[in-house]
């Protein structure tokens, strides 16, 4: 199964729990699997934490193509190190303020 990626960022600038950091649309079209990628505009400014919450994304993507019925699970194992850690949506955020705190 092969897996075609598209990477955009939403609009949605709010920031909290209530903001997802990432989500994704995946349709399965034979043997193909496309899916895009929606990313929160503040990991324009974050490449360490994009890379880490795209490759989350890509592996969960991923394990539901190959017919995984625990996809995120799946994707929690092979998260890199720096967003694994933070544990979550709320840790995401308590992260983001606390890097923006250091840069004033």
């Amino acid at each position: 199964m092969r897996a075609v990626f598209r990477v955009s960022y939403h609009k949605d600038t709010r920031r909290g729990r209530v903001t997802p950091i990432a989500w994704y649309d995946a349709t399965r079209k034979g043997e193909v699997v496309y899916s895009r990628i929606y990313l929160h505009p503040i990991l324009k400014k974050y490449p360490d934490l994009k890379r880490g919450v795209l490759g989350h994304e890509k592996a969960e993507i991923t394990a539901w193509a190959n017919g995984n019925t625990a996809a995120h699970r799946y994707a929690n194992n092979y998260e890199p190190e720096i967003t694994r850690k933070l544990g979550g949506k709320c840790g995401f955020w308590s992260e983001v303020r606390r890097r923006e705190q250091k840069q004033r």
